[in-house]
């Protein structure tokens, strides 16, 4: 490699790697935090570094479409189209899709007998799997939101909570009765491979996630704590969190930094709480009690990667041409 290229190919990494560095630095900042107000139905935003309320993203009162009202709206999720997906319960009966650049709401799938859809999950086989307390769990397909089929019908319906998919391409189902379990369920042979994770001390939770870890989190309301279990064993591992009094936790996710976010319901208005993703330890109040209007929230995501900004791509296209000119001199 002569010396003209060599200067080229170490102008051209420097200007690169700068340009990612800027154009990370804005997207981290600009993962919003958004959380479903289900007793005013509003999909509202919060700014993902701050905390700090940035507005109402989605009216879910009313919708062009004629389903119309979507009754207290939860369980909301981020497509891999980077819209929102989220539960119409009640007089709803039917998923909403929330447009992730413009807020538009649209009703998106519906049918089956879906009745009181209480949380979703987008599967690795191309459907959306939506647990009704009533119907089931049935499928939809993940693109178009045609009905598929009932999935399965598992006992005790009214206390099922919470699914997600794991790593391992399995489908997992929270069921809280006389102790909170987690089922898993074969999605190619439609089977129950039974329980998963339980402990006697884990009661009352509404919400579960895979952590970068791998391991399983959950809110345990019974306790005002979150527990941990062991993603690949189900093995209890313990209480997570530390350092701050949690009360009926409620929902939880984890942010692009790797910190654990917690809605905590210490009676309304509700507010979310920060702990670091490795340690437990509690960092501090994200969001607030009432921030915004905040009632009642059922579920909570952070919103996808923006694309990258103007200033950033101008950068880039000045480094290229910079490369370019001390390459032709």
């Amino acid at each position: 490699m002569n010396g003209a290229v060599n200067l080229f190919v170490r102008h051209f990494v420097v200007v690169s790697i700068v340009s990612m560095l800027v154009y990370a630095n804005s997207a981290y900042a600009d993962r919003d935090l958004f959380v479903c107000d289900s007793y005013n139905r509003y999909l509202r935003q919060y700014d993902g570094t701050t905390g700090a309320y940035v507005g109402n993203f989605a009216d879910l009162n009313y919708m062009a479409d004629p389903v119309g009202v979507t009754a207290d709206p939860r369980g909301i999720v981020l497509g891999s189209d980077n819209n929102f997906y989220l539960c119409g319960y009640n007089a709803g009966k039917n998923v909403v899709r929330v447009n992730g650049q413009t807020g538009a709401v649209d009703a998106f799938a519906t049918g089956g007998g879906m009745n009181l859809p209480f949380d979703l999950a987008f599967g690795p086989d191309g459907y959306l799997y939506v647990l009704d307390l009533t119907a089931g769990i049935l499928r939809f397909d993940a693109t178009t939101g045609a009905y598929i089929d009932l999935f399965t019908k598992p006992s005790n319906l009214t206390y099922c909570r919470s699914l997600n998919f794991g790593s391992d391409g399995l489908l997992y189902m929270e069921v809280d009765l006389t102790a909170a379990t987690i089922l898993r369920y074969d999605p190619v042979t439609k089977t129950s491979l039974g329980v998963f994770a339980s402990h006697s001390s884990f009661h009352g939770s509404s919400d579960f996630v895979f952590g970068p870890d791998g391991n399983i989190y959950a809110t345990d309301d019974n306790s005002d704590n979150v527990a941990r279990f062991n993603g690949a064993t189900g093995a209890y591992m313990g209480v997570f969190t530390s350092g701050f009094a949690l009360n009926s936790p409620t929902y939880l996710t984890f942010g692009p930094d790797g910190d654990l976010y917690v809605i905590h319901d210490a009676g309304a208005p509700e507010s979310i709480v920060r702990y670091d993703g490795d340690t437990g330890a509690f960092i501090g109040t994200f969001v607030s009690a009432g921030s915004g209007g905040l009632d009642n929230p059922m579920g909570i995501v952070f919103g996808a990667e923006p694309v990258p900004e103007p200033g950033v791509m101008l950068l880039f296209g000045f480094g290229l041409f910079y490369v370019w000119r001390k390459k032709s001199r």
